[in-house]
């Protein structure tokens, strides 16, 4: 689908949902139909509200529509843990209101390259259990899990490069976006289509072992090669 017609299908979840909750103050669109619009497989909007109704009343005004959104809506009152806000450092766009609430969440959100690390550590755990488990399901969840780890590696220190950058730079949204330089653009834009898409959502990873062994040390180096350069440099 063309990004003209999501963008109209974004701006109408966006209408109903306004008509559904007057109380909404921001309504921002953030995650892959931002930074990497080529693989985007659905869209996540952030709803801010006064005053929050259930979760799935939301859902149902835009269930009809004819691509898959996410809501992760919070009130005025809320602030949502670290990991999601990082997300929002690779870039978003305020759909209504004037993004104060969230501009002030970013202000305080913690740069901590544990959390990366912390899914390098998880990524090899996934591995390790996925041949200690005898059922093929658990297995095929266990090695999709792996390499989707792997590339949260990548995005969370994407996300906390353009933060560090931020502090520098003083800049917001979606121009944060054009901050990853073009060599480490293209290292998480692979990591993506490979990582993200091919082997998680599709799985269509090596399934013969001493390829799949292989072909995960190769992204396992070339992750941890990636925070390195994305992260140990701004230490």
């Amino acid at each position: 689908m063309q990004y003209s017609n999501v963008r109209r299908v974004i701006d109408r979840a966006c209408r109903r949902l306004l008509v559904f909750d007057p109380g909404i103050v921001e309504v921002i669109v953030f995650g892959s139909i931002i930074y990497a619009p080529n693989y985007a497989r659905d869209i996540d909007l952030l709803i801010i509200t006064g005053h929050k109704k259930n979760y799935l009343e939301y859902l149902k005004v835009i269930d009809d529509l004819p691509l898959n959104i996410d809501l992760s809506i919070f009130s005025t009152n809320e602030r949502p843990r670290n990991d999601f806000l990082l997300h929002l450092l690779l870039g978003y766009e305020i759909l209504y209101g004037s993004g104060k609430i969230v501009k002030e969440w970013l202000k305080s959100v913690s740069l901590d390259i544990e959390e990366v690390y912390s899914r390098l550590r998880i990524a090899k755990r996934y591995f390790q259990l996925a041949f200690e488990v005898k059922n093929r399901y658990d297995r095929d969840t266990l090695i999709r899990d792996a390499f989707n780890s792997l590339f949260h590696a990548y995005r969370l220190a994407s996300a906390i490069y353009l933060g560090l950058k931020r502090e520098e730079a003083g800049r917001w949204g979606k121009e944060i976006r054009r901050n990853l330089p073009l060599e480490l653009k293209r290292e998480f834009e692979e990591a993506i289509r490979v990582l993200h898409i091919d082997y998680y959502y599709n799985g269509n990873y090596p399934h013969e072992d001493e390829e799949l062994r292989r072909i995960f040390e190769q992204w396992l180096k070339k992750a941890e090669k990636y925070v390195k350069k994305t992260l140990e440099s701004n230490i």
